[in-house]
């Protein structure tokens, strides 16, 4: 109980600043219980209480309610209904703007191999998270799809299979990462106890390497418009934080963000956070001013 102060303060935050992935953390966390509640049935344990987890995250949502209410009304006014307005039509057909290449980029055939590995492994060996995973998967895709299966209700293409996909990094790293602990882990242990250390040490090596070859692939598909900070901007945010006066604000580049907002476009949107120094426009949050 300790944690939800901190889980209330974070899930509140959440949904107001991304709808989708509240949508993706509530079906997340009842695949959780459901699979959890009905493994410990399965084993005949009662190791885990239904009830009391339930009470837990029913404690973390209305604290999450109670604290960002203030600004509720004008996330829904300004965020959410827009954009349930401009989603009454269904697409053509489900799946239609899935994108292999968004998960095949770089070394993501391997990744999604070893996943896929991981999966089956942790599955033979009666282990309940690959079911939460899988069916929290297998939601979302529903989810991304209902318009075509509900087409012209308004709010059922909220969530679409793109923001599906570039989310599967999560459960994608969770089951190849399991794959291969399991793998290192097992090496270790047929290994004599004073060659352990030097086992584990070209363990952190060789893990190291890869994350270099995925950084190293990864980097080209960076969209520049979107890296707002650079090295350059910092000792012009310094300049900024020490020589502007008390009270002045700054002019910066802009570009339209969307539900009529605007956001920076470069290091200058940085100077409220890091130099304190207000800017024009403020930030996006901004446009949610507490409602009286």
């Amino acid at each position: 109980m300790a944690a939800s102060l901190p889980a209330a303060i974070a899930a509140g935050g959440l949904f107001l600043t991304h709808y989708r992935v509240t949508a993706f953390m509530a079906l997340l966390v009842a695949v959780y219980l459901l699979v959890t509640w009905a493994a410990g049935r399965f084993r005949a344990e009662r190791s885990f209480s239904f009830t009391h987890a339930g009470l837990h995250i029913a404690l973390v949502a209305l604290l999450a309610v109670a604290l960002s209410l203030p600004w509720w009304p004008s996330t829904l006014a300004t965020f959410f209904l827009p954009k349930l307005s401009l989603t009454t039509s269904g697409q053509a057909r489900p799946f239609a703007d899935f994108s292999w290449n968004l998960l095949l980029y770089g070394y993501g055939r391997y990744l999604l191999a070893l996943s896929g590995l991981g999966f089956a492994w942790a599955l033979f060996r009666r282990r309940s998270f690959p079911l939460v995973i899988g069916l929290w998967v297998a939601l979302l895709f529903l989810l991304a799809n209902t318009n075509a299966l509900l087409p012209g209700i308004p709010g059922v293409g909220l969530v679409n299979n793109t923001s599906v996909e570039i989310s599967l990094y999560l459960p994608i790293c969770a089951l190849a990462g399991y794959l291969l602990a399991w793998m290192l882990w097992g090496w270790g242990r047929l290994l004599p106890n004073r060659l352990r250390p030097f086992y584990a040490l070209a363990a952190s090596l060789g893990v190291g390497v890869l994350a270099l070859m995925g950084f190293r692939s990864l980097i080209p598909i960076l969209n520049p418009t979107t890296i707002l900070v650079r090295q350059a901007d910092r000792p012009a945010l310094a300049w900024a934080e020490e020589n502007l006066p008390s009270g002045a604000a700054a002019a910066i580049n802009p570009f339209r963000w969307g539900y009529g907002l605007y956001a920076g476009q470069d290091g200058g949107y940085w100077l409220a956070p890091a130099a304190g120094v207000p800017t024009l426009p403020p930030p996006v949050l901004a446009g949610l001013p507490i409602s009286r």
